[in-house]
């Protein structure tokens, strides 16, 4: 659709009377001038319009992070001072400058935080439950302590009726508090520790603590640290930096370092040992260049795929690409596949029954599943976690299937529900009909 149409759509829905109703609030509310803000730009004001809603239902945190991207659209001074005046209604900086270390904190768009640290410039705040107020650990959203670094400006306190759940919780389940706090002090040693060892801190978004430091002009060394409540677990390598600004700002997710590597602290000793872990990783790669970072990744990945190999080839399957297919009777396929995933370096592994001629619906397929996750970052999985899981996968999926004939299989509920095209498209289907 051409600019001037879709301008003249929302000049219509702009004037329309519903969105007019709601203009006219966030004038008396915000003032006249809101009026005159971006002209004519009628697309501009209606998607303000969003974090100016937002401000109305308080939702301060949201309101911030809509209307703070319309700083760079401003083109008059006079544009620019009523964003800035807009964004002034989001800061509750003056409630929070009474905020202390131990007060619980909330995010309009986020969970429940406990103050763990608070300086003149920034504080450190640990989530403990979520928007929905339930304990982090026992989320499914979530496996491990948020730990953020922030002003607070978009912060508010929780009403009396919040804090008293949260309190109530801790009170039921006391050793739920202990683990939430465990590790806070250690966690708030090792940061000071890393900085001052010439170790850059990203500073947004991943709400972990990550850390880096350039190694080449196009290299980093990273640190991610995560709290577990019980241990803190520290994902660490090296990877390639494309977009340095966004590099600096939000540092790298864990399975998005090209080249990475895990330790688990629990103790003083787990202490000791990570940290000639880490030392040695970096002494070995600390002068390897960008594109060598890729050869050895790939060296890894090969040796991830060959160890499929190895337990599947006695059982009769032929790798091609990262499939592995085993033949069964009547020309059907028996399949084990490594999918990568397309968001991450990451792995989902798939079995399926199909013939080759058809393919897709497939007989039988399924997602493999261990410990609730069906995705499984390769370079982080242990030999011993791997080999179990493979090993049970031959044991109650492939052999079961390798050792049953087609018509009885076909018998078994597990088997058939699953069949994608209702056994409609072979000619000899093997399934119960």
């Amino acid at each position: 659709m051409e600019k001037g149409k879709i301008n003249l759509l929302k000049e219509q829905i702009f004037f329309s009377d519903d969105f007019q109703k709601k203009w006219k609030i966030y004038l008396e509310t915000f003032g006249e001038e809101l009026d005159g803000l971006f002209g004519g730009d009628y697309d501009k004001k209606i998607r303000l319009s969003v974090g100016l809603e937002h401000l109305l239902n308080s939702r301060l945190n949201d309101a911030y992070h809509e209307i703070r991207h319309f700083e760079r659209a401003c083109v008059t001074e006079t544009d620019k001072q009523m964003i800035d005046r807009l964004l002034k209604h989001c800061y509750n900086e003056e409630a929070m400058a009474q905020a202390k270390v131990g007060d619980w904190v909330k995010k309009s768009n986020g969970g429940y935080c406990r103050i763990i640290k608070r300086t003149s410039e920034y504080a450190i705040i640990k989530e403990g439950f979520d928007h929905e107020l339930t304990y982090v650990k026992r989320s499914e959203r979530a496996d491990f302590f948020k730990v953020t670094l922030t002003d607070l400006k978009t912060y508010q306190f929780p009403d009396c009726g919040e804090l008293s759940r949260i309190k109530a919780f801790f009170s039921e389940y006391p050793e739920e508090e202990k683990s939430f706090l465990k590790q806070t002090e250690k966690l708030l040693s090792f940061r000071e520790a890393i900085i001052k060892a010439g170790f850059q801190e990203a500073k947004y978004d991943f709400r972990q603590f990550n850390f880096y430091r350039n190694t080449t002009e196009n290299t980093a060394f990273v640190l991610n640290f995560k709290d577990f409540g019980e241990y803190i677990g520290v994902t660490y390598g090296f990877t390639s930096i494309s977009e340095e600004d966004f590099f600096k700002n939000h540092g790298e997710y864990d399975y998005d370092i090209k080249l990475r590597f895990a330790v688990v602290i629990r103790d003083k000793s787990d202490e000791e040992s990570a940290a000639s872990a880490i030392k040695n990783i970096f002494d070995l790669y600390c002068n390897i260049s960008k594109e060598d970072i890729l050869v050895v990744k790939k060296e890894k990945q090969k040796e991830f795929l060959q160890r499929i190999t190895e337990k599947l080839k006695p059982l009769g399957f032929k790798k091609k690409g990262t499939k592995w297919i085993k033949a069964l009777e009547r020309d059907f396929c028996l399949e084990f596949y490594a999918q990568k995933s397309q968001w991450s370096d990451q792995y989902y592994f798939n079995v399926s029954v199909y013939h080759p001629e058809i393919v897709y619906p497939l007989c039988y397929g399924t997602r493999l599943i261990a410990d609730g996750k069906d995705i499984f970052d390769w370079q982080l999985i242990s030999n011993e976690t791997f080999n179990n899981l493979l090993n049970t996968v031959i044991e109650s999926i492939l052999l079961p299937i390798i050792n049953t004939p087609l018509v009885d299989l076909g018998r078994k509920d597990e088997i058939w529900a699953g069949c994608a095209c209702g056994r409609d498209k072979c000619q000899s289907c093997w399934v119960k009909k």
